[in-house]
């Protein structure tokens, strides 16, 4: 029952409103239900004291209060927590009601005879009050409450249209401090499908139209809000509420669909796709939607069969879910160090979590066996550009809970992140490359900046060594150490290493793994051991060149180092590489970059000593002088000395193997599998990124045992590409014009870069040099160097993190400037 001589609180939430707010108290105290109260909350106006000054005139016709301003939600909070009434009704400081809008609807209730949200029509005048258009809200208004406030954008409701009872706040909760325009939108939301929406079809509100309002003013903000909002509001409706709301008309969902995306409304439009495909459709529209998934997400395969409606793709959105999903993508699907990862998980985690594999079609080569319980789905990549679109699509479609992405030197990938969080999807961005591969490959730069933003939008970013984790969390703070798992079984008989054979595994198509250094090493290697045999196991290219900074071909370097043809065996891409193991003695890796090497653990499997280019990270792999010796980069002499030991000495190498197979089982699989285990479910169940990222920090990394020491490593590691970038920029890239008062050589300009650069360690920074160096060095070189010594000042005063920190934030300010 509804009492006689109940209390409405008119709540008025106003900043700067000195332009309107006498009319809105004014019809407030003029409604011609009598017990009302008026509550004006001023939310930190910096008129000069305009706005309260108007408030106060009114003395105690009306009860005032000031707030530091904290957005309209705060203060028809505070409006909430000071009334006295046992119902609540907004009012905006420039919108106006009619004398009997309360009283009406007061009356509706005691007609109704139990509580109820109730709403009305309204209006909007102009800002001199003149009728522009009226506005009458939909039936579903209160028979379908939620779908209407979820799926329409055209007639909806209005805020200040409501009469609420005070007791649905105590169940329901409050207005949400974080949204700035769809407050109200998500808190009847919350009300409604649990009490009643009764309709009073009248024109009881009369809402102003001006420029000053902050729907006006911040357009695209209420846009991406209202997105987020209704695209969370899509997901929670029943299929019953859509079937309701449409009538059972595909047409109704396809046009509101279309609308949507017209409208840039991406969020809503993949949650409303999800219902499209759920509906009672006719063998027609069976059709239509097969083919609006076909061209607006790409999908081309299920488990290697075309997508048909009845044969893969219905019975795959139908599928009744019992456990998290995990949407997992590898770009394409080879037997890659990625996908082998990625294999892994999925294999061994297949009993617990719904997985789902996509990949894309650009190529066509077999990939690692993917079990029957995980979905294979392939996209048909039209334009790259779209890759993040399709796959959030694809993730809302298969209601993701968890998406894991690489490789993330795709740029066209790096939104995706962004997109799923706006989705409120988790997602975590796997690394199996080297924090520092964009800087050493010229065709990555661009991703250098834009993957440290993207990052910060994913749950989590995982990286294979301490080293790189450890970089990544000098940026961002949601970092996470994940080794790759041993995917080789352990050989219960090791190598004999009672041959001279250097075995050297890896893809030498790629410039990166330095097949160069291989072949010069093993021809310093022969001076002292004329027996010894060079045995290479994956593709290569003879007439490829040695490096990015060179025109001299592989085969032109074999015939240069006469090295003869009986001592070399060029084996190819082998898909059984453990005869090539059992037959080594030591195995040889000279690359510039590399994450984690699989090679060293399945060398380790098999009891092999390594010898190794120092690429930071890769200590935790190898224990220098204990199972294999690291090397510095480029000196080819001390690591031709290093295999010459170990072929010299049968104890030695025999020693550092036995202890090489002692420490892979820290990447056995089991272990590995467990540790992501524990991440996934971390992720999913945490729901703060700040609570998820200290979680982060304490159970998934290693800080540097000495910090100093990883500070100049990372120094020098920053310095060693800058020289790359001036070497590769100065020789071969850039035509040099010569000015008349130029002096200097190369040399001697990255020297005294190479001096100043002591603390160029920011992603940002490193791209704006580069940027500098894609003209001419010699005249604009300035630039970086005034910058660098401004750095590395901070860097010695505040520490590496400051620094890194302040830069970036400059740079973003000048960006935004």
């Amino acid at each position: 029952m509804v009492s006689e001589e109940a209390k409405v609180s008119i709540v008025i939430p106003v900043y700067n409103g000195a332009n309107y707010l006498h009319e809105a108290i004014n019809c407030a105290l003029a409604q011609t239900y009598l017990n009302v109260e008026v509550v004006v909350v001023n939310d930190g106006s910096n008129d000069g004291g305009e706005t309260e000054q108007i408030a106060l005139s009114y003395g105690d016709r009306i009860r005032y209060f000031s707030k530091e301003n904290g957005g309209v939600a705060t203060a028809l909070n505070l409006g909430l927590e000071k009334m006295t009434g046992d119902y609540f009704s907004w009012l905006s400081h420039d919108d106006m009601y009619t004398p009997d809008k309360i009283e009406k609807q007061m009356n509706a209730l005691r007609q109704f005879g139990d509580q109820a949200v109730v709403f009305s029509d309204y209006c909007h005048i102009s800002p001199a009050g003149k009728l522009l258009h009226t506005y009458r809200v939909s039936p579903q208004g209160s028979s379908n409450t939620r779908a209407l406030l979820a799926i329409s954008h055209e007639v909806g409701f209005h805020g200040c249209a409501f009469l609420i009872p005070r007791q649905y706040f105590d169940r329901f909760g409050v207005f949400d401090p974080a949204l700035r325009y769809t407050q109200d939108t998500d808190l009847w939301f919350r009300m409604a499908g649990s009490v009643p929406f009764l309709h009073v079809k009248e024109i009881l509100v009369r809402s102003r139209q001006h420029e000053e309002q902050d729907s006006q003013r911040y357009h695209d903000g209420l846009a991406r809000e209202a997105d987020r909002v209704m695209s969370r509001m899509i997901r929670d409706l029943s299929i019953e509420e859509v079937n309701l709301y449409n009538e059972h008309s595909y047409k109704i969902l396809e046009h509101r669909y279309h609308s949507f995306k017209k409208m840039g409304f991406e969020k809503c439009a993949y949650r409303l796709l999800k219902h499209l495909c759920s509906s009672t459709l006719d063998p027609k529209e069976q059709e239509r939607v097969s083919a609006l998934i076909q061209a607006d997400v790409g999908i081309k395969e299920i488990d290697q069969s075309p997508i048909n409606w009845e044969r893969n793709l219905s019975p795959l959105l139908a599928r009744k879910k019992s456990k998290p999903r995990i949407v997992v993508y590898s770009g394409v699907w080879i037997r890659g160090g990625g996908e082998r990862v990625f294999s892994a998980i999925t294999e061994t985690l297949k009993g617990k979590y719904d997985w789902f594999i996509v990949s894309n079609d650009l190529l066509n080569k077999e990939g690692f066996p993917i079990a029957k319980e995980i979905t294979h789905i392939r996209l048909k990549v039209g334009t790259m550009e779209n890759l993040s679109t399709q796959l959030t699509v694809v993730c809302s479609l298969l209601d993701a809970d968890l998406f894991l992405a690489s490789p993330n030197f795709d740029i066209n990938l790096l939104s995706v992140y962004e997109k799923l969080r706006g989705m409120e999807i988790r997602s975590i961005a796997c690394n199996f490359g080297h924090y520092f591969l964009p800087y050493v490959i010229e065709d990555l730069y661009p991703i250098i900046e834009r993957r440290t933003e993207a990052f910060n939008q994913a749950s989590a970013v995982t990286w294979l060594t301490s080293y790189s984790a450890n970089v990544y969390s000098q940026i961002n703070d949601n970092g996470a150490l994940l080794p790759t798992p041993n995917t080789f079984p352990k050989s219960p008989i090791k190598a004999p290493k009672d041959k001279k054979v250097v075995l050297a595994v890896g893809r030498f198509n790629d410039p990166i793994k330095r097949l160069d250094r291989i072949l010069k090493v093993f021809a310093k290697v022969m001076a002292s051991h004329p027996d010894a045999e060079l045995h290479l196991v994956g593709p290569y290219k003879l007439n490829a060149r040695t490096d990015n900074r060179s025109k001299e071909t592989i085969g032109e370097l074999i015939a240069r180092l006469q090295i003869p043809r009986d001592k070399m065996l060029f084996v190819g891409e082998q898909e059984n590489v453990e005869p090539y193991y059992m037959k080594a003695s030591v195995l040889l890796l000279t690359s510039e970059s590399e994450g984690i090497p699989m090679v060293l653990n399945e060398a380790g499997t098999f009891g092999l000593p390594c010898v190794i280019s120092d690429i930071s990270g890769l200590e935790d792999m190898i224990t220098d002088g204990e199972s294999g010796y690291i090397v510095p980069q480029e000196d080819l002499n001390l690591m031709a000395g290093k295999v010459s030991a170990l072929l010299s000495d049968f104890d030695l190498r025999d020693r550092m193997g036995n202890r090489a197979y002692e420490l892979v089982d820290r990447f056995a699989r089991q272990r590995i599998c467990e540790r992501w285990e524990k991440l996934m479910d971390t992720v999913l169940s945490v729901k703060g990124q700040d609570e998820l990222n200290s979680i982060l920090n304490d159970r998934f990394m290693e800080p540097p045992a000495q910090y100093d020491s990883f500070s100049r490593k990372v120094i020098r590691e920053y310095e060693r590409n800058i020289s790359l970038l001036i070497e590769t920029k100065g020789t071969h890239n850039v035509p040099q014009p010569r000015l008349e008062t130029e002096t200097d050589s190369h040399s001697e300009i990255a020297a005294e870069i190479e001096e100043n650069f002591r603390a160029s360690i920011h992603a940002e920074a490193y791209q704006q040099a580069a940027r500098e160096f894609s003209n001419t060095i010699s005249w604009k070189v300035t630039r970086p160097l005034r910058w660098c010594k401004r750095f590395y000042a901070s860097a010695r005063n505040d520490g590496i993190r400051v620094a890194m920190r302040k830069a970036g934030q400059k740079i973003k300010t000048r960006a935004r400037g």
